[in-house]
């Protein structure tokens, strides 16, 4: 008698593990290192543009799903590097820049090209319209490319501004401004609902976001939408990946805060207005690029992993949803029997870089070194509880609403604000975000001085 209860909870506990939460499988590596560049969908083919590699900064590369191989085509006319690129009206377009060598002493610049590359000709043409913005979000609707947000030469390095180009034509059009002004957030466009998704970023000097807007080219009009949150947590991200597959958004990979890097994966339903978790990625990216074609969504490079690519199939089962794949792969770096962190050094309070993934913790298990001091122990991510990276919010949210070393002064919105880190997590003020993306412009600049 006492035995069908249990056999009907087994079953139950064997449906929620199969239920499918995507799968990730790594593809063939870009043909050049591939992060802070454009990336889009034809639809059949996948390409990337520019970037912030030494001697391939004019890069035009594409690939094919189907034969899982890439081909070079037709340099671009200049460096381009945090840049933006669409396909739509049967061109792909790179849209802003940065521009190099910057001014002897002055601060980086917003390049002005819009270039279009014809497929069939293999060749480039230098549009008139202007644009003036790198490190933007875009997305394309029919024949219509949407772009903004980003960094502009008018300061702080932040910008609301939001255009749309007609494929067609050429215009370039300023569109109803973004409700917020950020930089290194994630946006793709969705033919199902046709709206375009704004997700995260950074405010100048107030933190990492966790909002969500969309924009109705219909009306001209952006509303704001669920923020991320999940199991009561809020989860900021900047330098995140995107891309929409069957109505579906998708925000991969990024980092919640300096040094924080992660593989989580977030589907955003816009029927619902909700948001769940899916597989996380095998290894991080961030300032990368996603895209979709046919039924598979896709993440390109992006640090540390700049010549990685995966594929997401959303109907496959892969690795368990994980707030705390931070680091590591999944199957994990540490060694059966598990001492030490995994792979990853601990951060104060914070799950381990590379510990707490589902391949983190050793296949010894939670053992007395399988988890770094302070890690992911209780109090880690708990409720509200406190962890050595800080004391939870009221809201529950560990360290400020996000892992990995913790933040004070999480805001039951979501939205980080500025507060002091932990000693010895290597942050700065307001999470560093200013620093995090100067570094990534340094070593730009640096690469081009070899």
């Amino acid at each position: 008698m006492t035995t069908r209860p249990v056999a009907v909870a087994l079953l139950l506990f064997a449906a929620t593990a199969s239920a499918q939460t995507g799968a990730w499988t790594t593809r063939a590596p870009t043909p050049h290192p591939f992060t802070l560049g454009g990336a889009c969908s034809d639809g059949a083919s996948l390409y990337v543009a520019g970037g912030a590699d030494a001697a391939q900064s004019t890069t035009l590369a594409r690939y094919s799903p189907s034969t899982n191989t890439w081909t070079m085509l037709a340099a671009l006319p200049q460096q381009t590097a945090y840049n933006q690129a669409q396909f739509a009206g049967g061109k792909l377009f790179s849209l802003g820049s940065l521009v190099y060598p910057p001014l002897p002493g002055g601060p980086p610049r917003a390049a002005d090209p819009i270039y279009a590359f014809d497929p069939g000709t293999n060749m480039w043409t230098l549009l008139p319209a202007q644009l003036g913005l790198y490190r933007a979000v875009s997305g394309a609707l029919g024949t219509k490319i949407y772009v903004g947000s980003g960094s502009d030469n008018a300061g702080p390095l932040r910008t609301d501004a939001f255009y749309e180009l007609d494929a067609t034509t050429g215009a370039l059009v300023p569109k109803q401004s973004i409700p917020v002004a950020v930089a290194a957030a994630a946006g793709a466009a969705d033919p199902v609902s046709q709206k375009f998704y704004l997700f995260g970023g950074g405010f100048p000097d107030a933190g990492i976001s966790n909002q969500l807007y969309a924009y109705d080219p219909a009306g001209d009009v952006w509303s704001r939408k669920a923020d991320l949150v999940i199991g009561g947590q809020p989860q900021p991200r900047f330098g995140a990946s995107a891309f929409t597959l069957n109505g579906t958004l998708y925000v991969a990979g990024g980092a919640s805060g300096p040094g924080a890097r992660t593989r989580t994966v977030f589907a955003y339903s816009p029927s619902t207005d909700s948001w769940a978790q899916r597989a996380c990625l095998n290894v991080e990216h961030q300032y990368g690029q996603g895209a979709a074609t046919g039924s598979k969504g896709y993440v390109i490079g992006g640090d540390p992993n700049a010549n990685v690519l995966e594929e997401f199939d959303p109907i496959a089962s892969g690795e368990s949803p994980n707030l705390n794949c931070i680091g590591g792969t999944g199957g994990g770096s540490g060694t059966a029997g598990g001492s030490g962190t995994a792979g990853g050094s601990g951060t104060a309070g914070g799950n381990t870089a590379g510990g707490n993934t589902a391949g983190g913790n050793t296949a010894g298990g939670n053992t007395a070194g399988g988890n770094t001091a302070g890690g992911s122990t209780a109090g880690g991510s708990t409720a509200g509880g406190s962890n050595a990276g800080g004391s939870g919010t009221a809201g529950g949210s560990t360290a400020g609403g996000s892992t990995a070393g913790g933040r004070a002064g999480g805001t039951a919105g979501g939205t980080t604000s500025p507060a002091e880190p932990p000693p010895g997590c290597g942050c700065t003020s307001a999470w560093g975000l200013d620093a995090v993306l100067g570094a990534a412009l340094l070593r730009l600049l640096r690469r081009r001085r070899r």
